[in-house]
Order: structure tokens, then C-alpha cells, then sequence
């Protein structure tokens, strides 16, 4: 394993636009396979600088798609999947601690607050891992958060354009 890589975690919402159909009509859905097949071919691309990684939090949320199971493992084990252990529940409890009143003050709690949580054991897997970027698609809801850590939240197109490879997609 070479350690000068950086680790690339990738969120949920990234998996699933790769694996989407590609008869999708919505013009967002498209933009945004697009862009997570990009950062795929460019993350492979280059590899010896960049591994790839997701959480078995992630995993769990995929597989929970029961109708597509088989394709989604197949599709899941070209990733480095990484443990949720001790230290990733240290690193969640100490990022919500420090955003229970955020958590508190949001009008959509209820029917936010395991979306909140879910992200957090995600992100929190990412951190404890020595991730260097977490992409996602949903970067309002992580930049409400103080995150005490040097990862880097972006979405695909801002982790493309940072690194040259801007999307011709405008």
C-alpha cells in the first residue's frame, strides 16, 4: 500500500447515481451520473495517488436495496470498504455532541433525524480512516456542521475541478 495516497471516501448518493439506470429522464439525475462516473474513471485513473474507499455504513444502505442486491455486490467490491469500530463511534459521538443544538434547532428533526445520524457514521468512518475527501452530493447538509478534522467535504464536481479535470458539462 503505498501511504502517500490520499483516501477518497464516497458517500451513498454518489454509489447510487453510478449504478443508476441509464434511461433516467430527470436532467439533474443525468448531470450527476455523469460527474460520478468522472470521478470514478479519474480516482482509477490514478490510482497510485488516490484509493478508493467507502464505509460498511454505505454498504448497509446499499444492500438494503433487496431488488438490486446481486448487482449492487458486485458493484460494491471494487471499493476499499471500511470497518465502523470504537474509535469511528468516538469520532460520531464527538461530532454530534459538538452539533446537538443544530441537530436540536432543525424543523425537521423527526424525519431528518436518522438521515442526520446516518451521515454522521459515515463521515465519522471516513475521519477515523485518515480520509483526505468525503464526496457527496449533499454538501448543505454537512456544511451546517462543525467538523473538528482536516477531511475535506466536497461534491463530485468541486473534487473534479480541484484536480484539473473539469466536467464539460455546461
Amino acid at each position: 500500500m503505498n501511504l502517500n495516497k490520499q483516501f477518497i471516501f464516497i458517500d451513498t448518493n454518489i454509489i447510487i447515481y453510478l449504478i443508476q439506470d441509464e434511461s433516467i429522464q430527470n436532467e439533474d439525475a443525468k448531470k450527476q451520473k455523469k460527474l460520478a462516473k468522472e470521478l470514478l474513471e479519474f480516482i482509477l485513473t490514478n490510482e497510485n495517488k488516490f484509493q478508493l474507499c467507502i464505509s460498511v455504513m454505505v454498504v448497509s444502505e446499499i444492500l438494503s436495496f433487496e431488488e438490486e442486491k446481486e448487482i449492487w455486490q458486485e458493484f460494491i467490491n471494487s471499493f476499499d470498504i471500511y470497518e465502523y469500530d470504537f474509535k469511528c463511534a468516538e469520532i460520531f459521538a464527538d461530532i454530534f455532541k459538538r452539533n446537538i443544538k443544530t441537530i436540536k434547532s432543525d424543523e425537521e428533526l423527526n424525519s431528518k433525524r436518522n438521515k442526520i445520524k446516518m451521515d454522521m457514521l459515515i463521515l465519522s468512518t471516513a475521519i477515523r480512516h485518515s480520509g483526505s475527501y468525503f464526496i457527496t452530493n449533499n454538501l448543505k447538509d454537512f456544511a451546517k456542521y462543525e467538523i473538528d478534522n482536516d477531511i475535506k467535504i466536497m461534491n463530485t464536481s468541486n473534487f473534479l475541478t480541484n484536480f484539473g479535470n473539469t466536467p464539460d458539462l455546461f
